[in-house]
C-alpha cells in the first residue's frame, strides 16, 4: 500500500516534471499525520474499541474473545487512518502545485 500512495503522491505532485517532492511530501505528510491521529484516529479508536466491546459482550463472547475483536476493530481503524493520511496528503500536494 505504501508504494502504491507513494506513487499516487508523485504523481500527483506533476509526476518527473513536479518541483521538489520530497519537501512537500514530508512537510505535509507530517501535518497530516498529526492532525489525522487527533482528527481521525483517536475517535475511531474510542468508539471502535466501544462498539466491539459491546458487540462481543452482546454476543456472548468469552474475555479473550473481546479482546481479539477489539484488536480486529482496532487493526482496521489502522487501515483506515492510513487511507485517510495518504488520500489526503496527495490532495494537499495536488493543491499546491
Amino acid at each position: 500500500m505504501a508504494i502504491v500512495m507513494l506513487h499516487k503522491c508523485y504523481l500527483a505532485n506533476g509526476g518527473a516534471s513536479g518541483e521538489k517532492w520530497s519537501d512537500k511530501f514530508v512537510s505535509i505528510y507530517w501535518v497530516v499525520s498529526v492532525r489525522g491521529f487527533l482528527i481521525v484516529f483517536l475517535p475511531l479508536l474510542i468508539l471502535g474499541s466501544i462498539a466491539a466491546t459491546l458487540f462481543g459482550m452482546a454476543s456472548g463472547l468469552s474475555d479473550e474473545g473481546v479482546t481479539g475483536l477489539v484488536e480486529d476493530f482496532v487493526l482496521i481503524e489502522v487501515l483506515v487512518f492510513e487511507l485517510w493520511v495518504w488520500l489526503r496528503t496527495a490532495a494537499h500536494i495536488r493543491d499546491i502545485r
